[in-house]
């Protein structure tokens, strides 16, 4: 089920129906009347806030819907699955536009430039994708990340890029030019003590502070 909220009274205002599985994404259009939801039961729902319905349903993925989204003109949606595609639907139409299908792994997360000219996707193969969207293609792949790649957004001028990741880093993307600009990263709560030496530590203790940033250089080459 999808639940609309009104944030003054904290009151549910209704409640959509339909889906057969889980809802993985949400995203209001751009005017806001209507709400794009994709889910595990591998379909896209577009629901009119008015009537509170919903009014058509895109199929075509073959797994999970993880992330939908608007376009920043309302023409067009985006979809990212676990088939390792990403689908672009024309809403007018109601048919997909183009399949991406470069992915080697399930897509976790799509997002667009503010000027609707870039799609950026991030998946479980660790990499980022910048697709143009008028030539239909990939134009640059990111790779520094160590894990799935859970999340990507755009700033508001499109110049820059964040994405977060299963290897607990947020980082920093200049679109022009694919570097990385920051690498965000709450340090672990033993984040560079020295261990080496301690006594009284078991060895089920002594692993668990390693991996939450101990260093023991007695273990070290």
């Amino acid at each position: 089920m999808i639940r609309l909220w009104n944030l003054q009274n904290q009151e549910c205002l209704c409640v959509f129906k339909g889906h057969t599985d889980w809802v993985r994404s949400l995203v209001f259009n751009p005017s806001g009347h209507i709400i794009a939801s994709g889910s595990d039961d591998t379909t896209i729902r577009l629901w009119n806030l008015q009537s509170q319905k919903c009014f058509h349903v895109f199929r075509g993925h073959n797994a999970w819907v993880r992330s939908v989204a608007f376009s920043p003109d309302g023409q067009f949606l985006a979809s990212g699955s676990g088939d390792s595609t990403i689908r672009l639907w024309n809403l007018e139409e109601q048919e997909c536009a183009h399949v991406f299908s470069e992915h080697s792994d399930e897509v976790k997360s799509v997002a667009f430039s503010s000027d609707g000219q870039i799609l950026a996707s991030g998946s479980d193969d660790q990499t980022i994708r910048l697709w143009n969207l008028k030539e239909r293609r990939c134009i640059r792949i990111i790779s520094k990340h160590s894990d799935t790649v859970r999340s990507v957004a755009f700033s508001p001028d499109g110049q820059t890029l964040a994405s977060g990741s299963h290897d607990e880093t947020v980082r920093l993307w200049n679109i022009e030019t694919g570097d990385c600009i920051a690498v965000l990263q709450i340090p672990r709560p033993y984040e560079g003590t020295d261990i080496t030496g301690v006594q009284g530590l078991t060895e089920a203790q002594r692993t668990s502070m390693l991996a939450l940033g101990a260093v023991d250089y007695s273990f070290e080459s």
